[in-house]
């Protein structure tokens, strides 16, 4: 499912996108976890079709100025990133054993798994 501001009719338009961590928690407080983003932008870049033209990375969201390639769609591009990113970060949170955090995201998912039954969608990351 395309992220809720990417849809069909301006799929392949250059798009300012700000991608939040669930509950505003401060993940990027440390080199690692910037390299993580440094990383899996490469890697759309490189791979995926990601044109990006700048971005931002803050302690608790990320802003992207980006559009797909010719071929490609933005929408699976950040939607990839996003679960890949989501996988990594909680791998190096594990590995520093910062509980906290570790409880706060799980604590969250927990939350939404509830709002999407009840709902009927699914929305772990924020756009």
């Amino acid at each position: 499912m395309p992220p809720k501001r990417i849809n069909q009719e301006n799929e392949n338009e250059v798009h300012f996108l700000t991608i939040t961590i669930i509950e505003w928690i401060d993940i990027f407080t440390k080199p690692e976890y910037f390299q993580i983003i440094i990383n899996s932008l490469k890697y759309c870049r490189k791979n995926k079709g990601l044109f990006l033209y700048e971005y931002v990375i803050m302690t608790n969201h990320i802003h992207l100025i980006a559009k797909a390639k010719e071929g490609y769609k933005l929408s699976q591009i950040i939607s990839d990133f996003k679960k890949h990113t989501t996988r990594e970060i909680l791998k190096e949170l594990e590995k520093d054993n910062r509980r906290y955090i570790l409880n706060l995201v799980r604590n969250s998912f927990s939350k939404k798994k509830i709002t999407r039954i009840k709902s009927g969608k699914e929305k772990i990351i924020q756009n």
